[in-house]
């Protein structure tokens, strides 16, 4: 019991980190392609943690614990807190991961994501103290799994472009959001309704598995997008079009379960391609952002994803039956 409780609050600050940190750059005033790179940052620490290196876990957590006293660059210092706060909580989490509830996890994530409004700077670095102490508590009990088949199918690109598509744009959305002219709060609130639509969206179709669900809502996602680059400039258009995309994104279940059961890829193969299209969707974006400044180009790359998910699945996704 006790430990579901941490896995469960761990989950908990994960939401707070994730956005958190991008939150208190934007709060200082840090350059756009800095607040997407903690992004990055942050999902770097994410997937690093699939493979065999826990050791060195421990080094760097020592050579960042230096660098936060000795180094005067908020950035470097927000970018590195990202990357080591990410790792230390995702290795400790998994140690719990199979015995927790997804639902659950979800809505300690979100809670979360709803608590960035009061992040400072103390805050920070007070989860990045408790994050080390988790890790030298269950350091003996985290095992690395170190056998992932790191080979990339034509079957796991449907997952990977599906993630791709989420990733080459949140952290944008949340940018253009904070960018509005109305209160800080109410923006995270925004954004954070994307992610109880998205969350919300196996409820609403009663765990429903049939594939053509997940092909329409796929492109529904990209006509979503396209919108949502079109009116960008709109406060409200902007928020409602981006709570619609957490809807027909949250058909990801049915990829996973499609996967899973027609064509036998394992859950921890799935978790990684998931893990590699998160960092991968987050460098796309902040690629396509340093070399157009431009918030509407990201959007619209998510749309191109989303149609590709779709695509595969109608097609090249039909044969794995």
């Amino acid at each position: 019991m006790l430990e579901m409780i941490f896995f469960y609050f761990q989950s908990f600050l994960s939401g707070i980190i994730e956005f958190g940190i991008v939150y208190y750059a934007y709060k200082n005033n840090l350059p756009i392609p800095v607040l997407i790179a903690i992004g990055c940052a942050y999902q770097f620490g994410n997937i690093i943690r699939n493979f065999n290196v826990k050791k060195l876990g421990l080094i760097v957590n020592i050579l960042v614990l230096i660098s936060v006293f000795f180094i005067e660059n908020l950035a470097f210092k927000l970018i590195t807190l990202a990357f080591i706060i990410s790792w230390n909580l995702q290795m400790t989490r998994d140690v719990f991961k199979s015995k927790s509830n997804t639902m659950l996890k979800r809505c300690f994530r979100i809670l979360g994501f709803t608590s960035i409004f009061f992040i400072n700077y103390r805050l920070i670095l007070f989860i990045f103290v408790f994050s080390i102490i988790m890790l030298l508590i269950k350091y003996d009990e985290i095992s690395i799994k170190n056998k992932i088949n790191l080979k990339i199918n034509n079957s796991d690109l449907i997952m990977l472009t599906h993630q791709l598509h989420y990733f080459s744009y949140c952290y944008i959305v949340f940018v253009l959001l904070l960018d509005f002219n109305m209160p800080k709060i109410l923006a995270i609130f925004i954004f954070v309704l994307g992610w109880i639509t998205y969350t919300s969206t196996q409820k609403i179709l009663n765990s429903n598995m049939n594939i053509n669900n997940a092909i329409i809502a796929h492109f529904l996602l990209a006509l979503t997008l396209i919108l949502l680059g079109v009116f960008h400039n709109s406060s409200f258009w902007a928020s409602v079009f981006w709570i619609i995309t957490g809807f027909f994104g949250g058909t990801v279940y049915i990829l996973k379960n499609y996967l899973n059961v027609n064509c036998y890829i394992s859950n921890s193969h799935i978790n990684y391609i998931e893990d590699l299209g998160h960092i991968m969707g987050a460098l796309i974006s902040l690629i396509v952002y340093y070399f157009t400044n431009s918030l509407i180009y990201p959007i619209l790359i998510a749309a191109f994803f989303a149609i590709a998910t779709s695509l595969q699945l109608l097609w090249k996704g039909r044969k794995y039956e």
